[in-house]
């Protein structure tokens, strides 16, 4: 690709915008993971007030 193409700007706003999804997915991955492992802990906790 040329650099005088007139969609060059186009391109790299896409590119800018691949990247910050990409860091957005991660991030959500991560909270996600944190919800999880916090829901384990609770579930856990009600096992220890009403045992089974």
């Amino acid at each position: 690709m040329k650099k005088d193409d007139p969609k060059m700007a186009y391109y790299r706003s896409l590119l800018i915008l691949t990247k910050k999804i990409e860091f957005e997915l991660k991030n959500s991955v991560f909270i996600f993971q944190n919800f999880f492992r916090d829901l384990e802990e609770i579930h856990d906790f009600v096992h220890e007030i009403f045992p089974a």
